[in-house]
């Protein structure tokens, strides 16, 4: 039985990585943990803290927004039709979910806490099995109850930016009893949930599919009237598609149906309206919150910006480019119209900004530029990137779509710019700079028709139809 086992989970980690990235992601959780482990306790400054809190609830609208079971399409007609215990099969996805999730949580958990004690020990197992239920959770809900459920997940996470630290991220600065009651407790309970799920992998399967299904067909577009480059136009303009192009550990995965770009835009109006209000109430008048505000923010904005992009290319059918026009057109009316759907969905924190701006309030400049430069011309370059290293096509929605390779890995080293452009926008000159640098280069590999078209033959020539 126990052999069988371990067979199982050796089945699921080969079909989602190669031995070679299993090989260097355990090695450097390793040695990043080992070397954390024989530090002693230090007191991080608060500023620090409450950034830790911004990363912490930016890995968990990760996981519910773009989660879901990290299942390929032979685990459905192969794999749960075995005769296998239903206890293996749900410790063996939420393996596979808890390395491909939480992992990259723990890399910052053992950066903040010094796992030397039975609290932290504690502390750090329950954040993680918190983020790793969720991404499961994330599979059963419907688009509106997970977009209710994500809104109220972030209040509640975000209370610790306000001095209330009764939920998980309030473990960042405050480790008495009760906080890591309610730590436990919310792990406990997601726990249980995402157990349900995988209680049903099959039922949620076919919910899932039907649910994908049914939402595209009424979400659908009319081209009447329109045609060649104005119907590219309209597709991409007229709705947003939350395209993940891959989780934090490079699954690639597409989890969202098409959503009217109206109802996205007003849900950012709302959410830059409340950071306004929050700012004059309550951000301006302490400086360390104002600072992390500042610096946090478009770190979190721009990473949700590239990792809701990214994949935009993984729907193209890139025979399209090849039979209605010229490839390099149709590639750059796609990255065009990607560029200002984006600018479309942060104008109303662009607007926050310039308020804030003509206030007195001077880094306000700073998230203009972010808003209305960085954060459209970097998400459309790393579509560029992503699709350059590693094609990857999204052919049924439901499942993962491929192995993560070391070439994912190269990709996810981009991650790292994202961030530190995000930390250093704080800077006005590095605003600018980074600004005026992306901007000029996805005009510039806009106008290459041979390098789009280029990218369009190495499309094809990866099994894109």
């Amino acid at each position: 039985m126990q052999s069988r086992f371990l067979n199982l989970i050796k089945l699921i980690f080969k079909t989602r990585y190669t031995t070679a990235t299993l090989f260097l992601f355990i090695f450097l959780l390793a040695i990043n943990s080992i070397t954390r482990s024989f530090e002693g306790n230090y007191e991080i400054p608060y500023f620090l803290r409450l950034y830790y809190v911004g990363i912490f609830i930016m890995l968990c609208i990760i996981a519910l927004a773009a989660g879901g079971l990290i299942l390929l399409k032979s685990d459905a007609d192969y794999l749960l039709t075995l005769p296998i215990s239903k206890i293996q099969i749900i410790v063996s996805f939420f393996i596979i979910q808890f390395f491909a999730y939480s992992i990259p949580l723990l890399y910052l958990l053992t950066s903040f806490f010094a796992l030397n004690n039975l609290i932290t020990i504690t502390t750090t197992i329950a954040l993680l099995l918190f983020l790793t239920s969720l991404s499961i959770i994330s599979f059963s809900l419907s688009p509106k109850f997970k977009a209710l459920t994500l809104i109220l997940l972030v209040i509640w996470l975000a209370l610790p930016f306000f001095g209330i630290y009764y939920s998980p991220s309030g473990i960042f600065f405050d480790t008495s009893p009760f906080v890591l009651a309610i730590t436990a407790s919310s792990a406990a309970i997601s726990l249980i949930l995402s157990a349900r799920i995988l209680m049903n992998t099959e039922l949620e399967l076919a919910k899932k599919t039907v649910s994908l299904t049914s939402g595209n067909v009424k979400n659908g577009i009319s081209f009447v009237g329109s045609k060649g480059m104005k119907a590219i136009s309209k597709f991409y303009n007229s709705g947003f598609m939350l395209t993940l192009r891959m989780n934090l550990m490079g699954i690639s995965r597409i989890s969202t149906v098409r959503v009217n770009l109206k109802y996205l835009l007003l849900a950012t109006s709302i959410l830059s309206l409340i950071f306004v209000i929050l700012f004059n109430l309550f951000i301006s008048k302490y400086g360390a919150v104002k600072l992390s505000v500042f610096s946090v923010l478009p770190t979190i904005s721009l990473l949700i910006g590239v990792l809701f992009t990214a994949g935009t290319l993984s729907h193209e059918r890139i025979w399209l480019a090849f039979t209605s026009t010229d490839p390099a057109l149709y590639l750059r009316q796609v990255f065009i119209s990607r560029f200002l759907t984006v600018l479309l969905l942060f104008l109303p924190f662009s607007v926050a900004s310039t308020y804030l701006y003509l206030t007195g309030i001077h880094e306000g400049l700073n998230l203009i530029l972010v808003y209305l430069v960085l954060i459209p011309s970097f998400s459309s370059i790393f579509i560029f990137i992503t699709n350059w290293i590693r094609p990857v096509q999204i052919k049924e929605e439901t499942y993962t779509a491929t192995q993560l390779t070391l070439r994912d890995v190269m990709i996810m080293f981009f991650f790292f710019l994202v961030w530190a452009i995000g930390i250093l926008s704080i800077i006005q000159i590095i605003a600018i700079a980074s600004s005026v640098f992306f901007l000029s280069l996805f005009l510039y590999l806009t106008n290459r028709k041979d390098i789009l078209r280029n990218l369009a033959y190495k499309l094809a020539e990866n099994g894109f139809i």
